[in-house]
């Protein structure tokens, strides 16, 4: 059984083209293929070869089976720098025993039942975020004293990625977990945004307090004897304790916040009672409870339900991503002004997500309602 020229062309010359680095390679690699193709063939039987698939079906299929080979064929090449026809057929048989075992896993995953990448409740949101980091990337220089908000923004988009590859892999869990340090960071960045340069400065700071705290042997004795004189003036300024100096140095730069109230004795240097309470997001508090409750309790991860992790993750993410996209359109107000275009296509796509978030919503439920049912079942 031979490979044909028409199967070749289903792979179509221009991915040969795009993923090849010489016509050698390419010669090379249409060998692999057909080595494999045979092989997949032979195991897989008449029942369940390629013959049997039609149309859009067929494409992926070969594709998937390509993209094993091609993987396989540029390790070795760069293992080897130079691979020999009698290597060829190893290559095939590694890229057909990987394809045989992971060909359905995206849609009949160990973990459970994924989501496809093209599936619009992964697409859209990627779509939205990859196009807004796109735009960011230049302005991000990992300095938060030139660019802390932009830098931040960087990281939540790159974790909102990984949040999107899990739903590909059905991690649900995970990503209802990954969604508390979605949560922490939008709650963060909205707050340096509405407390301005005060608030965004006072940040940078804390952030030197801490490198001083947890980096000690980086410094001098001098240097490390001005900035905790600095910390606990400041302290002292708050009527707080040296036992306080770890969590004044995590979070004391919401006393600079113009929300902040000294008259409120609710307010407290955490997260909870601090940050997502001065950011307005204080309804989330029991659902972020119950992320971290999975985080720490190996019992509650082992056994938590797939079903209600996915549509719980899924709404959280979209709502946390549309006020991170909001907060991401204003602060970046000034470039948009600049390129209307850029801002149209931006717009667009967040209210794609939107419409979508509606959905989720609805299946969801009341965040407040869900939060009184989730106590009544503890």
């Amino acid at each position: 059984m031979k490979i044909s020229e028409d199967l070749i062309k289903e792979l179509s010359l221009d991915k040969l083209k795009d993923n090849c680095r010489s016509q050698d390679d390419i010669n090379q690699l249409v060998k692999v293929y057909t080595l494999a193709y045979n092989l997949t063939e032979e195991k897989l039987g008449p029942s369940d070869s390629f013959r049997q698939y039609e149309g859009r079906n067929k494409v992926f299929a070969l594709n998937e089976l390509f993209d094993y080979c091609l993987g396989e064929f540029y390790y070795a090449m760069d293992t080897n720098h130079v691979v020999s026809d009698s290597e060829l057929n190893n290559i095939a048989t590694k890229a057909t025993i990987k394809y045989l075992t992971l060909r359905n896993t995206e849609t009949n995953s160990c973990f459970g039942e994924s989501l496809r990448y093209y599936d619009p409740l992964v697409s859209s949101l990627r779509a939205s975020f990859v196009y807004l980091e796109t735009i960011n990337r230049p302005l991000a220089h990992t300095n938060p004293s030139v660019s802390l908000v932009n830098d931040i923004f960087e990281t939540i988009f790159r974790k909102i990625g990984g949040f999107a590859k899990m739903l590909t892999l059905g991690l649900y869990p995970d990503a209802f977990v990954s969604w508390r340090t979605l949560h922490e960071s939008e709650c963060i960045v909205s707050l340096l945004i509405s407390g301005g340069d005060k608030v965004r400065h006072s940040y940078v700071k804390h952030i030197a307090f801490n490198n001083a705290y947890r980096n000690q042997g980086y410094f001098t004795k001098e240097q490390l004897d001005q900035a905790f004189e600095v910390i606990k003036g400041e302290m002292k300024d708050h009527n707080l304790k040296s036992k306080d100096m770890k969590k004044f140095i995590e979070y004391g730069w919401l006393f600079d916040h113009p929300l902040y109230d000294p008259l409120d004795v609710s307010f407290k240097l955490n997260f909870r009672d601090g940050v997502e309470k001065l950011s307005g997001l204080s309804k989330y508090s029991k659902i972020y409870e119950g992320a971290s409750e999975i985080t720490h309790s190996s019992s509650a991860f082992f056994y938590v339900n797939d079903a209600f992790c996915k549509d719980l993750s899924l709404a959280m993410v979209y709502q946390s991503y549309l006020r991170i996209a909001d907060n991401y359109m204003q602060f970046m107000s000034g470039y948009f002004a600049l390129h209307p275009d850029e801002k149209e296509v931006s717009l667009k796509f967040i209210e794609d997500v939107r419409s979508l978030s509606l959905s989720l919503d609805e299946k969801v439920g009341d965040i407040e309602e869900f939060q009184e049912n989730d106590q009544e079942n503890d």
